[in-house]
């Protein structure tokens, strides 16, 4: 390495948190290496990271969900990893009769707290709503639904991406 230029190294296009830099500690006037995490976790940076296209499951595509609180693994379900701390969400739904009251809503897991609500403001269509939800350390947040049940196999979740 020492006859070797910087510019002159691969380039590592995506660095994981345990890469590491070349830093210099002044304070012991010392070269140094220092992982991506803790040069990050120090800054308080978090990096948001898009799936093209969003990720899909099964379980959350023309799905049917009755009133009440469903808990979604982003993990298992949706290939966001372990230490995610959010994922970016696009939602739909559809209810038979337009009212204020039925609602699909984004929460962080056993909070009562909505992040992204979905509200059935119109009967017969679908009712689309994105936005970000915190995920445990699991990789769980909770969907939850109220007033009147969605629709038959109207309900579709996608995860567009997540924050780490």
């Amino acid at each position: 390495m020492a006859n070797k230029k910087i510019t002159d190294l691969t380039e590592l296009t995506e660095a994981a948190s345990d890469d590491y830099l070349e830093i210099v500690d002044t304070s012991a006037n010392a070269s140094k290496k220092i992982s991506l995490e803790n040069l990050t976790g120090g800054l308080g940076i978090s990096r948001m990271v898009y799936f093209n296209p969003p990720s899909t499951h099964p379980d959350y595509t023309q799905a049917t969900f009755a009133v009440g609180t469903h808990t979604v693994n982003a993990n298992t379900k949706f290939g966001v990893p372990l230490g995610a701390t959010g994922v970016i969400v696009l939602m739909s739904a559809q209810w038979d009769e337009a009212a204020q009251t039925s609602v699909m809503a984004l929460r962080a897991k056993g909070d009562d707290a909505n992040c992204v609500v979905s509200r059935a403001l119109v009967g017969g269509m679908n009712i689309n709503s994105n936005g970000s939800v915190p995920i445990n350390e699991s990789g769980e947040f909770d969907l939850y639904f109220g007033g009147a049940d969605p629709k038959n196999k109207s309900v579709v979740v996608n995860i567009v991406g997540y924050v780490i």
